[in-house]
Formats: C-alpha cells, sequence, structure tokens
C-alpha cells in the first residue's frame, strides 16, 4: 500500500482532511479556547490567512489546530448513522434533528475571522451529517438539570417533608424520562461543591451589610434590633429559610442591603443599615465562585463542562426573583431545603460542617449577599453559643438613611 492511500485512509478514520503548511493565529478564531490553544503551540511567525508577522511564533499548525476543534466537537457531535438515529425512508429523512456542517458551526457558535480559513476548516470537515451523541438521553448536564428540576416539582407540589421516603420513583416520569430520585440531587450537588472547591473561609473581621425598613420616628441601634427577627417574629418564608426558622441575612455593599429591602417597594422611607463584623473565621458555601461554563474547546476542564454548567444554570434558577404575590411561600421551597440540607447534613473534606452560603443578589446584578446560619440574640437561651448571631457577629455602626429621594 502506497503512502499516499495510508494517508487518505488516516484521514478517513478521523473524520477530517489535512490542511498542509498552512498555519494561523490566535486573532483568525472567535473562541477563547482556540485562541489560547494557538497561544500555547504557535510554531510560525506569520500567519497564512490575515497575514500578521512578527519576530516570535505566533500561528500553529493548522492540523494541530484541526485536532483541537474535532476533538471538541466530536465529544458532543457524532455521525447520526453511529448513534443510532432512525432513518424513515417513506417521510424521507431522519427521525430526529440532524446538522450539516454550516448548521453545526452555526449550532456551537464556531466562527472565525477570515473568510478563506472558515473555508478550510469546512472543507477539512465536510459536509457531513451531526447529530448530538447518545441522542436517546438528554446531555449530562441538561440530564442533571431536569433532575434539578423534578425535585422542584416534587417538593413544591407533592410532598415537602418525607419526599427522600417516596416510593416508586423509578417508575415516575417527569421531562421525558426516569429521574433520579428527589433527595438523590442534594447530594450530587454536596459532591460537586466539594469537586470545585466552592467551599471558603471568611476571615474574622469581615463585614457585612444588613438593612431595615421603617417609619421616620423609628430607631435601631442594637444587634437585637438589625440582626434576624426573633423566632415569634419570623411569621414570612424567605428564600433560604421558612417561616420560624430566622438567620441571618446580610450583604457585602451598602447598596446591595438597600436593593435587597426596596426592590418591590419604591416608596420614600427610612432605613438603618447595621455593619456587621464576623468575630472569627466562618466556614461557608460560596455559590458566587463557580467558573464560567468552560467552552466546548475547553482542554483542561472538558470533563466537568457538564458539573459546571449545570451548577451555574443551578445557581440561575435558586437566585432568580421571586415576586411576593402570595406564592413566595412555595416557590422558595427548593432553595429552603438546598439550604437546611448544607446546614445540617453536609460536612466539607475535614468534617466540618458550614456556617452559610454565599450567592449572587437576585436583585443586584453585581451584588454578593448571604445567609449565615445564626439565630436571633434573645431566643439565645434556646441555642447553642456558635448558632446565636451575638456570639458569631458584632454590630460596629449604624446608619440611618432617606430612601427615595433623588441623588
Amino acid at each position: 500500500m502506497g503512502r499516499a492511500k495510508e494517508h487518505w485512509m488516516e484521514e478517513q478514520e478521523r473524520g477530517w482532511y489535512s490542511i498542509d503548511d498552512k498555519f494561523a493565529c490566535a486573532d483568525c478564531f472567535e473562541d477563547p479556547d482556540i485562541q489560547s490553544f494557538i497561544e500555547d503551540y504557535a510554531v510560525e511567525p506569520e500567519c497564512s490567512y490575515c497575514g500578521t508577522k512578527s519576530n516570535k511564533p505566533i500561528a500553529a499548525a493548522m492540523n494541530d489546530v484541526m485536532q483541537l476543534i474535532m476533538d471538541g466537537i466530536s465529544r458532543e457531535w457524532g455521525d447520526p448513522n453511529n448513534e443510532g438515529m432512525s432513518w424513515e425512508s417513506r417521510e424521507g429523512g431522519w427521525m430526529g434533528q440532524v446538522l450539516d456542517s454550516s448548521e453545526l458551526f452555526d449550532e456551537i457558535g464556531f466562527g472565525t475571522a477570515v473568510d478563506e480559513l472558515y473555508w478550510d476548516i469546512y472543507g477539512s470537515i465536510q459536509d457531513r451529517q451531526w447529530c448530538q451523541r447518545n441522542l436517546y438521553r438528554l446531555l449530562p448536564q441538561k440530564e442533571l438539570m431536569s433532575d434539578w428540576e423534578y425535585f422542584c416539582q416534587v417538593v413544591m407540589h407533592e410532598t415537602r417533608f418525607v419526599f427522600y421516603k417516596m416510593a416508586g420513583e423509578s417508575d415516575r416520569h417527569y421531562g421525558g424520562q426516569p429521574p433520579t430520585p428527589a433527595h438523590f440531587i442534594l447530594d450530587i450537588l454536596a459532591k460537586f461543591v466539594i469537586e470545585l472547591d466552592l467551599v471558603v473561609t471568611i476571615p474574622e473581621k469581615q463585614i457585612f451589610y444588613r438593612a431595615r425598613v421603617h417609619d421616620e420616628d423609628k430607631k435601631f441601634s442594637t444587634i437585637e434590633e438589625l440582626g434576624p427577627p426573633p423566632n415569634k417574629l419570623a411569621r414570612f418564608s424567605n428564600r433560604m429559610s421558612p417561616a420560624g426558622i430566622p438567620m441571618f441575612y446580610g450583604s457585602e455593599s451598602k447598596d446591595t442591603a438597600i436593593k435587597e429591602i426596596t426592590h418591590e417597594d419604591r416608596t420614600p422611607k427610612f432605613a438603618t443599615i447595621g455593619t456587621f463584623a464576623t468575630k472569627d473565621e466562618l466556614s461557608v458555601l460560596d455559590l458566587t465562585r463557580t467558573p464560567a461554563d468552560p467552552g466546548l474547546f475547553d482542554r483542561e476542564r472538558h470533563d466537568i463542562r457538564p458539573v459546571i454548567m449545570f451548577l451555574n444554570a443551578f445557581i440561575d434558577d435558586l437566585t432568580r426573583p421571586i415576586i411576593k404575590d402570595g406564592r413566595e411561600h412555595i416557590e422558595y421551597v427548593p432553595s429552603q431545603i438546598v439550604t437546611e440540607y448544607f446546614r445540617h447534613l453536609f460536612r466539607d473534606e475535614e468534617g466540618n460542617p458550614l456556617h452559610g452560603i454565599l450567592f449572587p443578589s437576585a436583585v443586584d446584578p453585581k451584588g454578593k449577599s448571604c445567609v449565615l446560619f445564626f439565630g436571633p440574640a434573645e431566643d439565645h437561651e434556646f441555642l447553642p453559643d456558635e448558632h446565636a448571631v451575638n456570639q458569631r457577629l458584632s454590630l460596629e455602626e449604624v446608619e440611618k438613611l432617606t430612601l427615595g429621594e433623588s441623588k
């Protein structure tokens, strides 16, 4: 067998044709992961496509770039003939979504800055057909999100206090396939939290702000007045805590603290902001530090791409704004159960419990809020020392503000 035929057979087996003697620079691609790859593996000082020249290597061999592109695509997309998709001759087509190569590029958001480069890549792959891998199952991140949605459905509308004992779950269907038993999603979340190192230590003297609206003649100045309410006055459900179980809610900035208490009522009123400081180190789950979703061509994180994509979608759902129209006590149930799980059952890798959760503010896109698992100071006699707000936080400063005035 001649070398030319061997080369042709190799190309057929790997699924793309070589682009020999051409080199591309990072600026010719739109995807940041491909750009990063080229910067790491540049071997030529001149780009074959845009003509940029340098006194150092700036362009990578296109065959190396093609291998990266095809590795990324083939992790989630395959040939419908090989993925088991049915063909209906009477209907004249595949029984499912099938894309040609240009449609695939649109679907994954692939683009280049130079047309010649685009068509070289298109010609290398050729106009073939593509469908999602494992097409009779959801993508891993979507399957996880379906499990979360099922959990929400169960605890909001079917059973709230014994959902972990539900019988016959394996025979139930939600979203078109048998779901993971509702309580499993909590253990899955715990596993991902540890895997992504989302448990952090808040240092001593970390500042949090907590605001309270009131009439003009009111004055609040103590930790009892500005901290979480007494048990008997905790009549309303909050995002992370049900009625009757008060916790300390705060924000990392004054602006966020004000927005948290005024976003639904814009009439002028007065508020007092308390500046609280931690008395010692606290261990918290930080939902604000999840990394951005890895791209399809991310070399380092492609194995955990589904995990990160699910967690970010989960956090978006957990912290979405909820209108207080009387249904909030239902809408808050899933996040309240998640909070109780991380408060009472979760342990970090060293076996230690958590003291709270940091999460993106639902009303301030750039803000961070927290719930700390500390109850009201006046109910301290019923709480262990480590659970009373006045034992773990100090009130450093009090400021009275007039709200609703133009600035």
